[in-house]
């Protein structure tokens, strides 16, 4: 059955709504199903092997203007922004969704948001039917590791979820959370156990005498909040924004002009105090990530090495009234995500404009390891790192949920509709927080970016999959998500 989106008023939306006829008739494309046309697996081979391992680290909640290397000036990231000079930038490039497990999930099946069926939260699980990144990496011969942080991607127990969700195909999962933060129910890893915990891994896969080719996925959860790194970290950026603005500490976790309830520090009403621990806990994961470059040289991995760091989402700071949350929605104060990427003897240098998305990354390790899907239609970044007309798109909700966002970005255009809203159109290469809607005064341009959506979900969303479960399969479940700041 079609969708269809029902347009509503957007404050500060001025012209006629005639100019944007054709453009709210054309965003059902947005919200319509594609047909299945049957989906082709891996076939493991006819591609060339280009590395002997590969790393991805992703970081959780990570904006990409708090790097230096993405014009940031605040000294935050020294470490990262060294080994972004023998890299590759990737300006624009937006995560799959704007919350931990929709983004993860997509980035590890290589398939959309709503083709896997994962709805507008982190209770639900990668169906069984999934192939993994992790299980066709492992099929093809090489050993799989994960070591992760934050409670949402802990391994669920397959009695209870039927399946081992996020977890597919890898070796090792170290889940263990060992430490428990202010504020939360649940438990996690800091950023220095994390790259300890990661190193471990490495000395472990190495030891087993099979030699040291390996897919290391390292998922860290600073920054996310509630803010508060170890020392020196906590307090060095404190006073970096005066003037507010004064905030409410919320009774719930919505964010909306509020400051969500588990973030509060101390009862602390001045926005600018939080932001300044947001970039605490920035700093204190760029350390980490240093040790944990410095670790793969110490033990020579780093040449041959495909090393690939991004954030599963971002996070608001007070944009459009959002305040340090996600999740919420699809703008880039919530998606826009760094995306650095190191080749083996570190090759390929510079930045990119691109439109990149992280299913474009999905394919890139797959062929790092000489493996393709049949007929994949993704861009592998070792085809050249500035792909001509690229467009990438991002979903928020199942297709069956009443609140869903999808967003389009080709070019330095970026397209947002959300059900009940007109368009939302911005220019980031001008306007990179977003700022300022262009729908109304380019009506072709947003027509044009819901044919190119309506086009890349039929590209992509060849097999659709129905809801999958719900990861809630307990109320201490359900409590650590709360405390987490997902609660229903």
């Amino acid at each position: 059955m079609g969708e269809s989106m029902q347009p509503g008023s957007q404050p500060g939306t001025h012209a006629p709504r005639a100019a944007l006829t054709a453009a709210v008739l054309l965003a059902g494309l947005f919200l319509a199903p594609m047909p299945s046309c049957g989906r082709a697996g891996a076939d493991g081979g006819g591609a060339a092997r280009k590395v002997e391992r590969v790393v991805l680290v992703v970081c959780d909640t990570l904006r990409a203007d708090r790097l230096g290397s993405y014009g940031n000036a605040r000294g935050l990231t020294p470490h990262i922004d060294a080994f972004a000079r023998d890299a590759v930038v990737f300006e624009r490039a937006y995560s799959a969704s704007s919350l931990t497990m929709p983004s993860m999930a997509s980035f590890l099946s290589g398939r959309t948001v709503r083709e896997i069926g994962i709805g507008r939260d982190n209770r639900w699980n990668l169906p069984e039917e999934v192939d993994t990144l992790a299980e066709l990496v492992a099929a093809g011969g090489t050993r799989t590791a994960a070591v992760v942080s934050n409670t949402v991607l802990r391994a669920p127990d397959p009695e209870e979820a039927g399946t081992r969700g996020i977890a597919q195909g890898f070796d090792l999962y170290d889940d263990r959370l060992p430490s428990k933060e202010k504020n939360r129910h649940h438990r996690e890893r800091v950023a220095g156990d994390t790259t300890a915990a990661a190193l471990q891994a490495i000395d472990g896969i190495v030891a087993e005498g099979m030699g040291d080719d390996f897919l290391l996925w390292v998922h860290y959860i600073d920054p996310h909040g509630p803010y508060t790194p170890p020392e020196p970290y906590r307090t060095r950026f404190d006073g970096g924004y005066p003037g507010g603005p004064e905030l409410v500490v919320g009774q719930y976790n919505g964010g909306r002009r509020e400051i969500p309830n588990y973030q509060s520090i101390d009862g602390a009403t001045d926005a600018g105090l939080y932001r300044s621990r947001y970039d605490g806990e920035v700093a204190y994961f760029d350390a980490s990530f240093g040790a944990l470059m410095a670790g793969l040289e110490e033990r020579d991995l780093l040449d041959g090495t495909l090393v690939i760091f991004t954030a599963d989402h971002a996070e608001a700071l007070g944009e459009g009234g959002w305040w340090f949350v996600h999740g919420r929605t699809l703008d880039a104060s919530m998606t826009h995500v760094p995306l650095i990427v190191r080749f083996p003897g570190a090759d390929e240098r510079g930045r990119s404009d691109a439109a990149i998305g992280h299913l474009d990354v999905h394919s890139t390790i797959l062929d790092a390891f000489g493996l393709r899907r049949r007929g994949d239609p993704r861009h592998t970044l070792f085809a050249g790192v500035r792909p001509e007309g690229r467009a990438t798109i991002q979903q928020l909700g199942r297709a069956d949920e009443e609140r869903r966002s999808q967003a389009v970005q080709s070019g330095s255009w970026r397209l947002i509709v959300e059900d009940g809203t007109l368009p939302r159109l911005f220019d980031v290469a001008a306007d990179p927080l977003e700022e300022v809607d262009l729908a109304a005064r380019e009506p072709e341009i947003v027509a044009e970016l819901l044919a190119t959506y309506a086009e890349e979900r039929e590209r992509l969303e060849t097999d659709p999959i129905g809801p999958v479960p719900d990861a809630t399969a307990s109320p201490e479940r359900e409590r650590e998500l709360r405390g987490l700041g997902y609660g229903r």
